[in-house]
Formats: structure tokens, C-alpha cells, sequence
């Protein structure tokens, strides 16, 4: 019965995010403003669900993976390297392209806002609360960190077919995501440090907003 509730919780959660991460997509489609409710109303969602079960079943926020690990040198190594390694493959993607790096005031507080408030509480969501719960749930550990992964990638995609404009912007944005999902779940699923994730995933964040920043906000949001 409790693994049945746990994969409820799952289902339930994971349906509320793709919804909210879809509200322009599907409901404001032709206003360009809209596209800052992906980023502010997921993140609303992100920290309210867990909190919402930590309360129900008065646990302590260390249930989520908030604890000393992630001061450990190993672990901080892994924070730094996976997000820097992210921050590089958007980089080098926008030099693929050819096209040129404008940064803006807007684009350095949106970048800001992806790295320090959006990617830790999608990893507080993700890792912290959905992973936690199913690794308690399933024999083996992995398997979790593999489910949250796909189901991670699952919810995103709502994201890119509304940045892109051509197959190659869809399809490239979406790959990253395909492999950074995959190195933040793995280092979540090693390390049980909430705090480590969410320190690589911000500067993973940082790295795409300098890179596409000025596309999606000088060009886009007018």
C-alpha cells in the first residue's frame, strides 16, 4: 500500500509540473510576454509540492537531501564539474551556430534568477522530492534515478517545441537536457546531497542564459 501511495505521489506531481512547464504552450501561445510564466509558475510548483508532503508526513527538510555531503571535497568537485561542463556545451553550442554573444541587464537577471532560484528548486522538485521518495520505495536504487530522469526529460518537453523556431533549435537544447538529467540524477543518486545537484545545475543554467539569453529575451519578450 505505501509503494502504491509512493507512485501516486509520483504520477500526481509529475502531471502538475508538465502542466505547469505547459501553460504557454498550450494556452497563450500567441503572447510573447507568457514565456516567463515557464519559468515562474514551475517554479512555484517545484517548491510548494514538496514542501507540501514534507508537512503532511512531518519530515524534517534533511528528507529532501539537504544536508553536510555536499561540503565533502569529492562531492563539491562533482558539483563544479558537471556544472561547468554544462556551462562549456552551451557555450560552444552558440559558437557552433555562429551566432554572436549579447549580453544585456535583462539578460544577466534572467540569467541569474535560472541559476539560483529556478535550477535548485526544479532540483529540490526532481531529485530532492520525487527520487528521494521512489529510492525509499524500490529495491534498487538506480532504478529511481533512472525513472526521475526519463520522467525529468518527459516534463521538459513542452519547453523546447515553444523556444524553437527550427528543428535544430529544438533538437540540440533538448539533447543537453537529455544528458545533464542523466549527470544530475547520477550525482544525486551517489551522493544524496541535495545541495550538490543544485549548485551544478545553476551553473549549468548560468552558462545557457549567457549563451541563448539575448534570443529568448531581447528578441522574444518585447
Amino acid at each position: 500500500m505505501n509503494s502504491e501511495k509512493s507512485y501516486l505521489t509520483v504520477l500526481i506531481g509529475v502531471a502538475v509540473i508538465t502542466l505547469l512547464q505547459s501553460i504557454r504552450l498550450l494556452f497563450l501561445p500567441a503572447i510573447s510576454w507568457a514565456r516567463i510564466l515557464e519559468w515562474v509558475i514551475p517554479s512555484i510548483g517545484f517548491l510548494i509540492i514538496p514542501l507540501l508532503w514534507l508537512r503532511a508526513n512531518n519530515f524534517s527538510i534533511s528528507k529532501l537531501g539537504i544536508n553536510t555531503n555536499w561540503k565533502k571535497p569529492k562531492y563539491l568537485f562533482l558539483a563544479f564539474a558537471t556544472g561547468l561542463l554544462g556551462f562549456l556545451s552551451v557555450i560552444n553550442h552558440q559558437i557552433i551556430r555562429g551566432d554572436p554573444f549579447i549580453i544585456t541587464s535583462k539578460v544577466l537577471l534572467v540569467a541569474v534568477f535560472m541559476s539560483v532560484i529556478y535550477a535548485p528548486l526544479r532540483e529540490l522538485f526532481w531529485r530532492g522530492f520525487l527520487q528521494t521518495k521512489l529510492q525509499e520505495t524500490m529495491k534498487h536504487k538506480q532504478n529511481a534515478f533512472i525513472i526521475v530522469t526519463f520522467l525529468a526529460i518527459i516534463a521538459e518537453i513542452p519547453l523546447f517545441l515553444s523556444y524553437g523556431k527550427t528543428p535544430t533549435s529544438i533538437i540540440m537544447p533538448m539533447f543537453n537536457n537529455v544528458v545533464f538529467n542523466l549527470a544530475f540524477g547520477y550525482v544525486f543518486y551517489r551522493t544524496e546531497s541535495l545541495q550538490t545537484v543544485m549548485i551544478g545545475h545553476g551553473i549549468y543554467n548560468f552558462g545557457g542564459m549567457l549563451s541563448h539569453g539575448y534570443e529568448i529575451i531581447e528578441k522574444i519578450l518585447v
